[in-house]
């Protein structure tokens, strides 16, 4: 049986609409889509159809609330508690700075900063709480290892696991009209890297990459050719 107020949130871009679609394959949930964690977000976040929701920390609403936007977090968290289950999704820094360039029209360095930045709130409140109401889903496991990471979620959430979940596409979710399932994606076509940014990347890289939070996500020395 699935726990009450599931909730998958993250970065813009970070995989959290792919996480929703494949367990959303699953009967025994019904997870919203593309909710956007916002100001005032008590009204938004809890559309009355669902128990479960997908939000993201939206670049506008980032640049609104910065910091702060953990209080958000906290009081949903403490209004859930304890039968609420939360996952963090989070893509790497290369892919997803390629991303907001190319889909949300940023330079460089804004969105480097936006990576960091709402990451870092997601990571303080990943460890602000109990971990067993808690997980985290990287983009890239998602992509590489797809039964093994939804296996995964779902066990955390107490949802039954089927492979057919992978082949999300095939379950009637209007929203996904048109688009492949996970066994068909060309994963070298996913916002590939933009060779002209990577100079400026790398710059800025050595900024962050033995931050704590990037040394726990393995992401300090994980990529780099």
């Amino acid at each position: 049986m699935p726990h009450n107020n599931i909730y998958l949130y993250g970065a813009d871009r970070s995989g959290l609409s792919l996480a929703s679609a494949i367990l959303n394959s699953s009967h025994e949930i019904e997870l919203s889509i593309y909710n956007t964690l916002k100001i005032g977000y008590q009204n938004f976040i809890y559309p009355k159809k669902y128990l479960h929701n997908t939000f993201k920390i939206g670049y506008q609403y980032f640049i609104s609330k910065k910091i702060s936007i953990i209080d958000d977090l906290n009081s949903l968290y403490e209004r859930n508690h304890p039968d609420g289950r939360w996952i963090w999704a989070i893509r790497d820094p290369i892919v997803s700075v390629c991303s907001y360039i190319n889909n949300l029209s940023m330079n460089v360095a804004d969105a480097m900063v936006y990576w960091y930045e709402s990451n870092l709130i997601c990571w303080y409140f990943y460890h602000s709480y109990d971990q067993q109401n808690q997980m985290i889903i990287k983009f890239e496991d998602l992509i590489l290892l797809p039964a093994e990471t939804i296996q995964r979620a779902c066990a955390f959430i107490g949802i039954h696991f089927s492979p057919q979940y992978l082949n999300y596409g095939d379950f009637d979710q209007p929203y996904l009209e048109g688009k492949l399932s996970l066994g068909h994606i060309d994963i070298e076509h996913i916002d590939p890297y933009d060779k002209s940014h990577m100079i400026e990347f790398w710059d800025l890289w050595s900024q962050y990459q033995n931050t704590e939070m990037i040394v726990e996500m393995n992401y300090n020395s994980s990529f780099k050719d």
